[in-house]
């Protein structure tokens, strides 16, 4: 994660690591042993920047805030307004819309949005409408494009968020024949306004959303195409914009 002092943050099974090129290579941070004394690690499990001095980090499925200026951690569960109302056990994902609105991914527990204005909190369960929620599909990330559409990457699908019908529809291999797996790994959105996915076994996915076109990209090694492994897990744009 790159925060907007342009340090690079990274999570791991044991702490979180800041990475300064002007300091020190490595600052580490772990979960304060006056907050949780028997925890044997700092599982970090989602970064999160809701403030231009803090950080939002999921340390073991509970949030914490960190201050950047003095580096202190501190637990938010019973301090910030937004997880207060939410009765989650375990934090998974949390992000924030460019509309204000919270998406929380609960461990097991579904999905939440919370619109901190209205105080409006919404539970998507698996029954909602007549089509699958990501609930039940393991939410991996999301991403919102520049025209405002909300993606979920997802262990069984693509999802695209209907923020007029507030439902959810989903792209799978056996409904639409576009993803070559179910599996997301990753999303990115391009300069072109291109989403590109990443999956698990079926290649990379290329949707131009106004048209609805979806291409597959993946190892076809008779043909020799560049691709030479169908799992793909991250993208990356270099200074010359190349992906």
């Amino acid at each position: 994660f790159k925060d907007n002092k342009g340090n690079i943050w990274i999570g791991t099974v044991n702490g979180l690591n800041k990475y300064n090129k002007n300091s020190k290579p490595f600052d580490h941070y772990f979960i304060p042993k006056r907050d949780f004394p028997v925890a044997k690690r700092s599982i970090v499990e989602a970064i999160y920047q809701n403030d231009p001095d803090k950080l939002w980090v999921l340390f073991n499925f509970e949030p914490f805030e960190l201050d950047l200026n003095g580096d202190t951690l501190t637990p938010l569960r019973n301090k910030s307004e937004l997880f207060k109302n939410i009765n989650v056990k375990k934090y998974k994902k949390i992000f924030k819309d460019s509309q204000g609105i919270y998406w929380i991914v609960g461990l097991r527990e579904g999905l939440y949005r919370y619109n901190p204005v209205t105080k409006d909190l919404f539970y998507f369960s698996s029954s909602f409408l007549d089509v699958k929620t990501p609930t039940e599909c393991g939410i991996r990330m999301f991403c919102e494009t520049r025209t405002g559409d909300l993606w979920l990457g997802t262990y069984n699908g693509l999802f695209l968020y209907d923020r007029e019908s507030n439902s959810f529809f989903r792209y799978t291999l056996y409904k639409t024949l576009l993803l070559g797996k179910n599996s997301v790994t990753s999303i990115y959105e391009d300069r072109y306004s291109v989403v590109w996915v990443g999956t698990y076994g079926g290649g990379v996915v290329k949707l131009r959303r106004k048209s609805t076109i979806f291409k597959t990209c993946k190892d076809e090694s008779e043909r020799n195409i560049a691709l030479r492994n169908a799992s793909v897990f991250s993208f990356y744009k270099d200074h010359v914009n190349t992906l």
